[in-house]
């Protein structure tokens, strides 16, 4: 991986999905599937720590509705990097603005509402992904001052 190999920097890895993590990845469906032989089943977590060495991994639940039967497994294995979005339809832009906060080219929430603003999104959608990327900015340190309630309003401190 260029990223990786020649500038020592981690790539970005986003899956989205709406059910629970398997416990494991069964050696015997590796092997049936991609040719792989795996000498034995790999526990989800083992994988996802083995991932996160070379990359920014991200699970993104559709909306809150489909989040209810799975954030919490997947929460339990990796913290503030699974993200529920109000809607799938802001799936890419919130996508980006979690690399711009990863790599610092968006220095906060207040930053990531001017750059949505300039590039031509409406109110209610840079409210909706600056509400659904807070508790990932917050956790790396670029929460900015406050965050948008509906109706664009901004409400000082956490839930």
């Amino acid at each position: 991986m260029d990223c990786w190999e020649k500038r020592g920097r981690k790539g970005y890895l986003f899956i989205t999905g709406d059910e629970p993590p398997l416990r494991c990845v069964n050696a015997q469906a590796v092997r049936d599937r991609c040719g792989d032989d795996l000498r034995k089943d790999i526990p989800v977590g083992d994988i996802i720590e083995e991932a996160s060495k070379t990359f920014h991994a991200f699970y993104l639940i559709p909306d809150q509705q489909r989040a209810m039967r799975c954030e919490r497994p997947w929460r339990d294995k990796m913290g503030d990097h699974v993200i529920v979005l109000e809607t799938h339809e802001d799936t890419s832009a919130v996508a980006a603005t979690l690399i711009g906060l990863t790599e610092g080219t968006l220095a906060d929430l207040d930053a990531v509402g001017a750059t949505l603003k300039r590039i031509g999104l409406e109110s209610g959608q840079i409210n909706r992904i600056i509400r659904t990327v807070e508790a990932y900015a917050a956790s790396i340190g670029r929460g900015g001052e406050g965050r948008p309630v509906e109706g664009g309003a901004k409400k000082r401190g956490r839930k």
